[in-house]
């Protein structure tokens, strides 16, 4: 501090509290508080000046910078919130996970910022930390910009500095390791189902085998017997929906077998576009958008025809008012950390296949649902709950995978990554 400036400061404000360092004639510094009175002594102004030692305080402010430099480098988010549940402190890591700095955070209301307004589950962890010193579990939280996430968080009650009790928090991210375990757990669903569905068309094959063959020898011992014809024309007609039907659930069941060749997509897209357009509600706008140069892929041709017509099919029932649906084709090389978010997927190039539109969108509750077998949401006698899984099961045979994001009242895209073939002009 400069003299003058200092002896100005006392005089105008006639009380001045400051630190200083003083060096002694052992060599060694010692920080001190200062506190300096104006007075008057023997009617003229004096200065009282009492110093106060404060080497341990700056040891112990030191040790808590380089904690909180410690906490900051955490990987965990690390926050301390008071018993009305205003955040104290807020680490590094909470910023990157929340997205709220640490400006925007301090002095706010911990569950208003990260629990929905109907969440039990704060309250709970907060009534059992008070009770029992420490709470652990999963929440659902939101981030600043309103995504949900899960964190394993674990709850410890402290005391701080002034004595008085506070919460610590510390929250792990495992939304990605949720979202694989909950694509785990559907995929042992689905083969569950299938290995069930298997065996059922095949006993149903079984039934409907015979009948089909009666119904072609009655057609036959009958002759021009055309009111009893026609209902055997009914019967067979019948059956024969139901033996499409088995293959389909067959077809799920075992996985697709085909003739696998090198193929270009570019073909497929422009055959299912233009179909679409010309039986497609004109209501519905088809936009196209193609990479040039695009890798080829091992596939049959027939079986990937039925699987993106299948999509614009449910992508037109999506849209009943009319919208935009989009196909696209692009080429796309997979990362590790890609990889990591989609239960079947794998580093590697692949050539990927949208299918775009501006519905309804589909609910979170129902997308774990729509590649079941036998599950529609259409009216009865509309869908037969076949055409996902059958979509799924000929892009598996194709060791490819299916993405699917969608929100409700805007719409949903529907991913497939073939895996392209290596050819010696890749880099």
């Amino acid at each position: 501090n400069n003299p003058d400036e200092l002896l100005a400061r006392i005089i105008k404000e006639k009380h001045v509290l400051f630190e200083e360092t003083l060096i002694p004639n052992t060599g060694n510094t010692i920080p001190v508080e200062i506190s300096a009175h104006l007075f008057k002594f023997n009617r003229r102004p004096a200065i009282m000046a009492i110093a106060r030692d404060i080497t341990a305080r700056r040891r112990t402010e030191m040790q808590l910078r380089e904690q909180a430099a410690l906490l900051d480098k955490a990987q965990d988010a690390i926050l301390l919130i008071d018993l009305n549940n205003y955040i104290v402190y807020w680490n590094k890591s909470a910023e990157r996970l929340y997205g709220w700095k640490v400006e925007e955070a301090l002095g706010n209301d911990g569950f208003a910022m990260l629990f929905k307004r109907n969440s039990p589950r704060f309250a709970e962890a907060r009534q059992a930390t008070l009770k029992k010193g420490e709470w652990h579990g999963e929440m659902r939280q939101m981030t600043k910009n309103q995504r949900e996430i899960v964190v394993e968080s674990r709850w410890t009650l402290v005391n701080n500095i002034r004595r008085s009790r506070s919460i610590l928090i510390v929250n792990s991210d495992i939304t990605e390791r949720k979202q694989i375990e909950a694509q785990f757990l559907r995929a042992q669903r689905m083969e569950s189902i299938g290995s069930l569905a298997g065996g059922i068309a095949h006993d149903l094959n079984n039934v409907l085998a015979p009948i089909l063959t009666a119904v072609q020898i009655l057609q036959v011992r009958l002759g021009e017997d055309d009111r009893n014809l026609k209902i055997l024309d009914t019967i067979e007609g019948n059956v024969k929906r139901g033996v499409d039907m088995v293959k389909q659930i067959l077809a799920f069941a075992r996985g697709v077998e085909g003739d696998r060749m090198p193929l270009q997509l570019t073909g497929l897209i422009e055959d299912v576009a233009k179909i679409s357009r010309d039986t497609f509600p004109k209501s519905i706008d088809i936009q196209m958008d193609v990479e040039p140069e695009l890798w080829n892929v091992s596939g049959d041709m027939t079986q990937l025809h039925q699987v993106l017509l299948n999509l614009c099919v449910n992508a037109r029932d999506a849209m009943p008012d009319g919208g935009i649906l989009s196909i696209g084709l692009d080429n796309l090389t997979i990362d590790d950390h890609f990889a990591r978010t989609i239960l079947e997927a794998r580093p590697g190039r692949f050539v990927r296949i949208s299918v775009s539109d501006t519905g309804v969108g589909i609910s979170e509750a129902l997308l774990n649902r729509i590649f079941e077998p036998f599950f529609t949401t259409k009216e009865t006698g509309k869908g037969t709950g076949l055409g996902l899984s059958t979509v799924l099961a000929i892009v598996k045979s194709h060791e490819g995978f299916i993405n699917v994001e969608s929100e409700q009242l805007a719409g949903t895209t529907f991913e497939i990554y073939l895996p392209a073939l290596i050819e010696e002009h890749f880099p």
